[in-house]
């Protein structure tokens, strides 16, 4: 006995029905036309007529009409499948902002990385945001004066483009077209804007556009805290009197030098001044007269380097110098050099003047004559001493 329709055609009764739905229309049998390897089917050619135990008809004539070729009308889809289409949707969402959020970390876990190196953060930046965004960096730009901010905005209205700005400078991501974002780099006074465009031709979408704002932040986090790493590394590598570098500074500079000099071949030199009586300096004239000295030959020795030397304060009046890719011969004369000028530089205190001279030691390091960091200053040392056993105000160079 067959029972009443229900909504999408299907008698409701005990007995299954004797006719099966094919792609074709009704059939039976072989004849039907049904793809049995696409349907997944245990029987060739045949679509099951009855739903299983554990689904309603409704469900069941759901999926018999996607089989079939049949289509559906959405407001016509049973709601158990319409909520399995709406769960479907929001478990990829979900697994969208799953991707995106271990790519923000990912992300984060690099430029932390790079946040030591200034002056190599921005580009771990933009390659982070290659890298786990696919947004290629087209632009760095610097200020509004920039020719690219102009044709950013000059198709906005001027209330738009007071709110563009407006959102820039607080540090907002902005989009500018649906492939492109503006992508600021804020810190402090400071302010670059990075022009980021999508690798893909998707456009982009509010939840990449909020994990970009993320980003931003944290770059201006890290970019803050870097500039002041920087400047505590800066401090901490420098003589409080003279600015030139430390001991502890000066010492980690020789040994990269000595490594760089055997792996390339090339010669390093040395030079060790100290000042001449300075003792009596500071007794005649008192310590503020010394400190004056002290600073005064500090800048001589920095005129007369070059800009891969290393100038350093190493001790009380000891001075040293580093000189990459310098023979002996040509650091000797830098030497005599230096010697010359704070010779001839006069100092005064109070319209006294005070007589200052420097004697110099030259050692040469090259891979010929393997040394290590403690022979090569004892080398230069032992040099310094000769010229101070000579008379003082002179340079004498070691020979290996």
């Amino acid at each position: 006995m067959s029972g009443p329709e229900n909504g999408f055609g299907v008698r409701e009764r005990d007995e299954a029905p004797e006719e099966t739905f094919s792609r074709g229309g009704r059939g039976k049998g072989p004849d039907s036309g049904a793809d049995p390897i696409l349907f997944g089917l245990a029987h060739p050619f045949e679509i099951p007529d009855r739903p299983d135990t554990h689904e309603s008809w409704t469900t069941f004539a759901c999926k018999r009409a996607v089989r079939t070729g049949l289509t559906l009308p959405d407001r016509e889809i049973p709601a158990p499948v319409a909520k399995e289409r709406v769960a479907s949707d929001g478990r990829a969402s979900m697994r969208r902002r799953i991707f995106l959020l271990e790519a923000l970390a990912a992300f984060q876990m690099e430029v932390t990385a790079a946040q030591q190196r200034e002056s190599q953060l921005v580009a771990a930046i933009q390659e982070g945001l290659k890298k786990h965004f696919s947004y290629v960096a087209v632009k760095l730009v610097k200020n509004e004066e920039d020719p690219l901010f102009r044709q950013i905005c000059w198709p906005l209205r001027p209330d738009e483009e007071i709110e563009f700005k407006r959102s820039v400078i607080e540090g907002h991501v902005v989009a500018v077209s649906p492939h492109q974002v503006i992508f600021p780099l804020k810190h402090e006074a400071l302010q670059s804007l990075l022009l980021l465009e999508r690798l893909s031709e998707e456009r982009i979408s509010p939840e990449e556009l909020d994990l970009l704002e993320q980003a931003a932040r944290f770059c201006s986090v890290v970019l803050r805290h870097s500039r002041s790493f920087a400047a505590m590394e800066f401090e901490a590598s420098r003589d409080a009197l003279t600015r030139l570098h430390n001991r502890r500074s000066f010492h980690e500079r020789l040994e990269a030098e000595m490594h760089r000099a055997i792996r390339y071949g090339q010669p390093l030199s040395l030079i060790m001044f100290d000042i001449d009586w300075f003792k009596r300096i500071n007794d005649t004239f008192g310590h503020p007269a010394g400190d004056a000295v002290l600073s005064g030959i500090g800048r001589i020795l920095l005129e007369v380097s070059r800009t891969n030397d290393v100038v350093a304060r190493i001790g009380g009046e000891e001075f040293a110098v580093l000189l990459p890719s310098t023979d002996q011969t040509g650091a000797y004369r830098m030497a005599e050099r230096m010697r010359r000028l704070v010779a001839s530089r006069r100092f005064e205190k109070n319209g006294r003047e005070m007589p200052v001279t420097i004697s110099g030691g030259v050692a040469t390091f090259d891979r010929r004559t393997p040394l290590s960091v403690e022979d090569f200053l004892r080398r230069a040392d032992e040099a310094l001493y000769k010229a101070k056993g000579l008379g003082r105000n002179c340079v004498m160079a070691d020979c290996f």
